[in-house]
């Protein structure tokens, strides 16, 4: 029965142990505030795109991001593992892309796909408008400074040659 316990017990304590495994922190990570934000195109959830921040004043020097799920939502994580974001100002990329096969095109979107593609047997579509997927041009800002929960619409959707 002694040992049996012990068995037990070092199991218990193992399962604690692992399950108590959190990613390290990095060094000098400052606090992060849980930010969710929602897209939507013309008032229609924005599925599947890839939401990044920078910094304004470049003061955070950590990747953050997610990717909207079906309601348009992302909840943004610092480093890809820890939720939430720093304190601080920041531009906000959007980018959706979408590839089809270059014979499901007809008419002017083969043109315009032809034209950018020379031997390429897929084409890339941008579906939201190309301001949005570059920090240089986005108008889209956030301020965090504590909990954020903010929407954007981006307008019409769009289908863009990349």
């Amino acid at each position: 029965m002694n040992r049996n316990l012990r068995t037990i017990l070092m199991g218990v304590a193992a399962v604690v142990l692992c399950c108590g495994c959190q990613p390290q922190r990095p060094e000098g990570l400052e606090k992060l505030y849980p930010v969710q934000l929602t897209f939507t195109q013309e008032t229609k959830p924005l599925e599947g795109a890839i939401v990044s921040l920078t910094s304004v004043d470049k003061s955070v020097r950590y990747t953050v991001g997610g990717v909207t799920d079906a309601s348009g939502v992302v909840l943004l994580y610092t480093q890809g593992q820890y939720k939430g974001v720093p304190a601080g100002t920041y531009k906000v990329r959007v980018v959706k892309t979408e590839e089809t096969e270059s014979n499901s095109l007809d008419g002017a979107e083969f043109e315009a796909w032809a034209r950018s593609n020379d031997d390429a047997k897929t084409e890339s579509w941008s579906l939201v408008e190309k301001s949005y997927t570059k920090f240089e041009t986005t108008p889209l800002e956030l301020k965090v400074s504590e909990r954020v929960d903010t929407q954007f619409d981006l307008g019409r959707p769009v289908r863009d040659v990349l």
